[in-house]
């Protein structure tokens, strides 16, 4: 289902940023893209977001979503949601101050349910997400708002599923994310997701309150005398 990535992408270990902009200079030169490698993490996309005109969500899992639900509201940035899993997928258009937020629909992250993973994604769902995505972001920055699909759109393309509902009457003038009162909560240290499974590599990422450097070198060591490694 990959068409950024190639074989040889995967065997050099080079990450996801850096193989998507080589393969994109290849279609278009004159394309200006800066290929950041780092964690989605508030501290590290404030600073994006605040110059940004559009954040579309390509990530895989939804504590990096509510977050950037929260940073789109903080900062008055449109953004476009999708996912998808096996053969399902779903999109939604979040318009701050304007429509219902990801939070307002949603309450509170998912826990639990079938991923990437345990049951993989075949390449119709992720092509079809991102038209979808991509329609509407070409609505956003040309200005067509009136355009725009104010639905919560769900398929399922293995078994001829289509579902769509309106989204108006969800909006919470309480949701702490879009509400007259918002705190921002996922953007709060506490509560963001502090380990992840690395889908399909046996790796866990730990991220840890402070930033610190690590000689890996010695931790090898340390970790092969504790029959770690």
């Amino acid at each position: 289902r990959q068409q950024l990535y190639t074989e040889q992408d995967a065997q050099n270990k080079l990450p996801k940023a850096v193989a998507a902009k080589n393969r994109l200079r290849q279609i278009n030169t004159e394309v200006k893209i800066e290929a950041l490698v780092m964690d989605a993490q508030p501290a590290n996309l404030e600073s994006i977001v605040q110059t940004a005109d559009l954040i579309i969500d390509a990530t895989d899992n939804f504590d990096i979503r509510f977050i950037l639900n929260d940073l789109s509201h903080k900062y008055e940035v449109p953004w476009i949601y999708g996912s998808c899993v096996g053969s399902y997928g779903t999109t939604y258009t979040v318009i701050p101050n304007v429509t219902p937020c990801l939070h307002c629909i949603l309450k509170k992250v998912p826990v639990g349910g079938v991923t990437c993973e345990t049951a993989g994604i075949i390449s119709p769902a992720v092509q079809i997400v991102a038209a979808y995505q991509i329609t509407e972001a070409l609505k956003i920055l040309v200005g067509d708002v009136e355009a725009l699909r104010h639905t919560f759109l769900t398929f399922d393309v293995w078994n001829n599923q289509h579902a769509e509902f309106k989204t108006g009457k969800m909006k919470s003038y309480e949701c702490s994310s879009c509400g007259s009162a918002r705190t921002y909560p996922y953007l709060a240290y506490e509560n963001q997701l502090k380990t992840e499974v690395l889908c399909g590599r046996e790796t866990v990422q730990i991220r840890p309150s402070q930033q610190h450097l690590h000689n890996f070198d010695e931790l090898e060591k340390r970790l092969k005398n504790q029959g770690k490694v």
